[in-house]
């Protein structure tokens, strides 16, 4: 069994990288979007976090990535990007080819975007309970 936010095994950084994947799907659901499916696996190639249909009935793969930010740094957030270098975004790609190949989505749009979730740490206790909702950063077509 996977490890969760809850399960005593995580560590605080899959526990971090869980927490965000959950606030993605909690706002991607809100804003009407279907989800499909979540951490998908082609084998041990690649792995997608989200795959969704938008309310336009457009297959969108999502890339989440969780970051820590001191409350300071809000309002300038560009971190979170830079993690989504080229060699990731082919293996995105090719998981979403075989994903599509796999399930018969052919014939369907389809993009790529990212969600970055940033949320807030106080660094004198090392924890995210209690402190206010993360920014997101959703960005339509990454790539």
């Amino acid at each position: 069994m996977k490890n969760s936010i809850f399960s005593p095994g995580a560590n605080p950084k899959q526990s971090l990288g869980r927490r965000g994947e959950l606030h993605a799907q909690l706002i991607l659901k809100n804003a009407g979007w279907r989800i499909i499916t979540t951490n998908w696996r082609a084998g041990r190639f690649a792995e997608i976090d989200i795959i969704a249909r938008e309310p336009g009935n457009t297959l969108v793969f999502v890339e989440v990535k969780t970051r820590k930010k001191p409350m300071a740094d809000f309002g300038f957030v560009n971190s979170g990007f830079d993690s989504i270098g080229r060699r990731k975004k082919e293996k995105i790609m090719i998981a979403a080819s075989l994903f599509m190949a796999k399930y018969r989505y052919l014939s369907c749009a389809c993009r790529f975007d990212a969600i970055i979730v940033y949320y807030p740490i106080n660094y004198e206790y090392k924890t995210i309970d209690g402190l206010p909702e993360p920014e997101v950063n959703h960005v339509v077509g990454i790539f």
